[in-house]
């Protein structure tokens, strides 16, 4: 059986979809670090990227204890925090923090939730969902 996972790839960030094995009994207990299905308004993804990016500035060093602390656990393959709920992931990427989500609001309400933090805001469709990201330098 496969389910769906999402990945983080390269400097842009982008998003691919790919298949991967259900998995053993012994791995079953393990816990599942992914996206999960909560899709967050602008603001409130903004409102994370603020405290897990924004403030642990220039150096972002404490980026692994903010996401931590906000339910955050970091894959170890690809580095991304996911916490298995909602539809959010962070990610360090060459000196930046860079956030992924995913909004049913479009474009311009994620700008706006953004503008205070960060003007570097994009949409990167993905097999028909839109995923938003923005992402901030140390």
């Amino acid at each position: 059986m496969l389910k769906n996972c999402v990945l983080a790839v390269g400097l842009a960030f982008a998003i691919t979809a790919c298949d991967v094995p259900a998995p053993t009994a012994s791995q079953a207990s393990a816990p599942v670090i992914g996206p999960g299905d909560q899709l967050l308004s602008p603001t409130q993804a903004a409102q994370l990227f603020k405290t897990i990016c924004v403030d642990q500035r220039p150096s972002f060093r404490g980026t692994p204890a903010a996401a931590k602390a906000n339910g955050f656990v970091q894959d170890p393959k690809s580095e991304i925090f996911f916490d298995g709920r909602r539809n959010i992931s962070f990610k360090l990427v060459r000196g930046d923090c860079s956030v992924v989500f995913v909004s049913t609001l479009g474009l311009r309400a994620v700008m706006q939730a953004f503008a205070p933090y960060t003007s570097r805001v994009r949409e990167v469709p993905v097999d028909g969902t839109v995923y938003y990201n923005a992402r901030i330098s140390g």
